[in-house]
């Protein structure tokens, strides 16, 4: 039996898990492995996560119409641009990426949801739109669709290498061409991964059950008509990379599911 409470994001998620009102979750590494350090946003280091299962890579997608001239974040100053809902990890990563590229005071900001920004920039009310999404994004492919053509704006060279010391847990990744109308090439640009997280208190056979049911060939064919980004997890798994990036151990019944299977364990995750 469980329950599933909405929440406004990662960062909200991670704050309700670590006072104990959430005993699972969705998360980014990077946002993670900020609470373990207790960086801004937090204010504290947080000790209650604990490692489940890996997710998906989450490029960086920042978006502009093919006809609006902006071809790098520097081209945004003095435009309109869509940093997402405030107190999400999309408005977090977004500002720190304008703030190293010394444009933020110069930008004026929105912070609407994904889609009301898909809105607003075929609407040419804003210039560009920031969005942290698994490929293909469904949400940049119906902007490129709608606008006739996209533009990925890059993120890369002194911009890219700056952002990723003030940005833990991301990594550089590339979009390849053709997925989005307008994207003939390939994009650089940065990115993080997305990981399931589960709550220290939470006991090791439920844990070690839960790992156990989505791994079987009955929990492979079922979790991706649900989502189908859940097939990710079984390309992932076991995914101890993405953890250490987060900075965070293995719950005791994670390691008991795959000392079973013969996985030799990271030290650093027990």
């Amino acid at each position: 039996s469980i329950s599933v409470p909405t929440s406004k994001g990662f960062v909200q998620n991670l704050r309700s898990m670590e006072r104990g009102t959430f005993e699972f979750m969705l998360n980014a590494t990077g946002l993670v492995s900020q609470a373990v350090d207790g960086k801004k946003p937090f204010k504290k280091k947080f000790k209650h996560i604990r490692a489940l299962l890996p997710f998906v890579a989450v490029p960086y997608h920042f978006v502009t119409l093919a006809n609006s001239g902006v071809k790098s974040v520097a081209d945004l100053k003095g435009k309109r641009v869509n940093i997402g809902p405030k107190g999400g990890i999309t408005n977090l990563t977004t500002s720190i990426i304008l703030k190293t590229a010394g444009i933020y005071e110069s930008v004026s900001l929105e912070h609407l949801s994904a889609a009301g920004a898909s809105t607003a920039l075929t609407d040419n009310r804003i210039t560009a739109f920031f969005q942290p999404a698994p490929l293909p994004a469904g949400n940049v492919v119906k902007t490129g669709n709608v606008s006739g053509g996209i533009r990925l704006i890059p993120i890369t060279g002194e911009l890219a290498q700056n952002a990723l010391k003030r940005l833990p847990g991301r990594s550089h990744m590339t979009i390849p061409a053709g997925l989005y109308k307008g994207v003939d090439k390939p994009v650089k640009t940065l990115g993080h991964s997305a990981i399931f997280a589960v709550r220290d208190t939470v006991s090791a056979d439920i844990v070690y059950r839960v790992v156990k049911a989505i791994m079987t060939k009955k929990g492979q064919e079922y979790l991706p008509k649900v989502h189908k980004a859940t097939r990710n997890i079984f390309k992932l798994a076991p995914g101890f990379d993405s953890f250490k990036a987060a900075k965070i151990k293995l719950h005791p019944g994670v390691v008991r599911y795959w000392k079973e299977k013969g996985v030799k364990i990271p030290a650093e995750l027990l």
